[in-house]
Parts: C-alpha cells; structure tokens; sequence
C-alpha cells in the first residue's frame, strides 16, 4: 500500500568481488504514490553512509524527480524502478568499481654477520646452497619461495574463511646455516609482505544515442 508507515527501512546485501573481497549492497524499496525528490535521496544517503555498505541501490514504485535522479548520480547511488507491462527506460549511465589489490614484498636479514659472509649483492644471498636436507641440491631462494607462498595462500585462506579485511600481513622465514668445514654464523632471511588496495570507478555513458 502506497504510504511511509508501511515501508521497512533498507535490507544490507552482503557478497564477494572475485570470491574475496568483501562487498555489501544497501537496497531500499519504496512503494510511494509520489516520486522520490531530492530529500528522500538525502535520507537514503544518511542510511547508506551509516550502514557502512559499499553501493546503495533505490527502488521507487512511481519514479524519481529530475533532479533526484542527479543527486543520486552525484552520490553514486543507483535509482531504479519497478516496470509491469511496459519497457525499462534505458540507462544513460553505468557505474563499475573496480577492486585491485597487490602485494609490498620486502626481504630482510636476520643474525647476518659482514665480515664472515662477506656478500656482496642479494643474488649472492639467495643463491645459497641450501643445506637444510644434507644435500645442497636447491638454492636457498627456493626454499624462501615455498615458504613465502604457503603463508600466502594462508593469508588468502584466512582471508575467505575468517572475513577479514583488510586483509592481513603475511612472512615466513628461513635459516641459513654455514657450509660444511666452514665456520660461519647462521643467519635467516625473512620475506614480508602486505596488501596494498587499490578501488577505481570506471563510468559508461550513453552518448547520441548509442
């Protein structure tokens, strides 16, 4: 029936972007006799930044005003109308944001002793013998990039499972010992690494007609 009294306030939608990252959509639904005006987009937008969703997404049963079609634009909420028996209007704007979100990897020495060492670039670090088997058969950058990727599929896991975000820091660490018949002091490389996240809007328009 046609009236506010009889209108719940917005229902919060919540979903994933690229199965991980996590998105919540407010969507309110308005069954008014009247069009929405500049004020009921106004209270909306109070609503939305309260309820601390991503988007906000308006239905109105008879329509909006010109102008509160342009304040929603400005606002990045989107209006939207519920058709029977007619065609949708076609929208003359599309709204996309985009989510990236990319690793700051950063290595460091533990216990690392110069003047026994005595390396002289990181190349010389990493190719290391790893002794860790009794063998010697792989570099220590192999070792250090099974370990950095196990945490990271860790943090990925917890990422998913546990809802967290942002999404947490992850390292892991390896022990370098000293060549056999040599007596040199262990040391550990430690990679780190943290999200960096980034979010674009990409805008469509609908120009002469096309």
């Amino acid at each position: 029936m046609p009236g506010k009294s009889h209108v719940p306030r917005g229902i919060k939608l919540g979903s994933r972007s690229c199965q991980h990252f996590p998105v919540a959509i407010l969507v309110s639904c308005k069954r008014w006799s009247r069009k929405l005006h500049q004020g009921d987009i106004d209270a909306f937008a109070g609503e939305l930044a309260s309820s601390s969703a991503h988007k906000g997404v308006i239905y109105s049963y008879s329509g909006f005003t010109g102008p509160a079609q342009e304040k929603a634009a400005k606002l990045g909420i989107s209006c939207c109308r519920l058709y029977q028996n007619e065609p949708p209007d076609l929208p003359k704007q599309l709204v996309f944001d985009v989510h990236l979100c990319s690793q700051r990897v950063m290595f460091s020495l533990y216990g690392y002793v110069a003047a026994e060492w005595r390396f002289e670039t990181w190349g010389d670090v990493l190719d290391l013998p790893d002794t860790s088997d009794g063998e010697g058969e792989k570099r220590v950058a192999d070792m250090l990039q099974t370990a950095f990727h196990e945490a990271e599929q860790q943090a990925v896991r917890d990422l998913v499972d546990k809802r967290l975000w942002p999404p947490d820091a992850f390292g892991a660490a390896v022990g370098v010992g000293s060549p056999e018949g040599e007596a040199r002091s262990p040391f550990r490389i430690g990679v780190q690494a943290e999200w960096k996240w980034y979010r674009a809007r990409l805008e469509a328009y609908e120009l002469d007609g096309s």
